[in-house]
């Protein structure tokens, strides 16, 4: 058995854990869409008179990150004890926050960003797994997200280079009509706007971390009414009805 405490000793205590990791998984989500429209708004020619409502909603979503980042740090600190991988996911989170803070002043942090957060995630996925061990179709979805993200991820780098490729080919051809200069220019924006579109892609393993952060903490809270003893067999069956 993975990880330090896979039994279900106290399933209440660790249902309200998972409580507060649910809702740190919709400020995620809420994160990435509000990130989303701040960056789609600007370009959208809003009135002189909306300009206040794009700096609220600009306000708004910094908030929302910084308490989905909270949300989670507590979340992995009052979750370790269940698991070692949680631990471990808990000291990657430090590392991918103190990067993502100090990454405005030095730019070549873009790179451990990256694999801090993939680890992070990576870690965080396997301690979860390990947790809901008792609930083996609940296990299996968490042990699989990883997979998804990563595949997200590759989606979205791999329809940037294509996208970008073919744009960047037409508008370099046609030199008669457009001049190095607005052809360059034009790339960027494009740019700009496939990576917003690879942003959206993330919200796919977001919300299914969401959805399994609800169902784990559901099967613990169940398996507190009945005595902590929720079988396979139950769990198994309400998968099936949600599926």
């Amino acid at each position: 058995m993975e990880g330090m405490n896979c039994s279900i000793e106290n399933p209440a205590e660790i249902a309200g854990k998972m409580k507060l990791f649910y809702v740190g998984c919709i400020l995620a989500m809420l994160s990435t869409i509000f990130t989303l429209l701040t960056g789609v708004l600007p370009f959208c020619g809003l009135p002189i008179g909306l300009d206040s409502m794009f700096q609220a909603l600009l306000s708004v979503a910094v908030v929302v990150a910084l308490a989905s980042y909270v949300v989670q740090f507590i979340c992995c600190i009052r979750l370790r004890k269940y698991n070692e991988k949680l631990g471990d996911a808990l000291v990657f989170f430090v590392l991918y926050a103190v990067c993502g803070i100090l990454l405005y002043w030095v730019n070549e942090l873009g790179l451990p960003l990256m694999v801090f957060c993939l680890l992070y995630y990576r870690y965080l996925y396997k301690g979860l797994a390990g947790l809901c061990e008792p609930f083996p179709e609940i296990a299996k979805k968490w042990s699989r997200l990883f997979l998804i993200l990563v595949v997200s991820i590759a989606a979205g780098v791999i329809i940037f280079l294509v996208i970008m490729k073919i744009w960047s080919a037409s508008a370099l051809g046609g030199e008669e009509h457009v001049n190095g200069f607005a052809a360059i220019l034009m790339i960027l924006v494009m740019a700009y706007y496939i990576g917003l579109a690879a942003m959206g892609i993330m919200l796919i393993p977001q919300f299914l971390a969401t959805l399994y952060a609800k169902r784990s903490r559901e099967a613990f809270a169940e398996a507190a009414v009945n005595g902590g003893e929720a079988t396979a067999e139950e769990t198994a069956g309400d998968e099936t009805q949600d599926n």
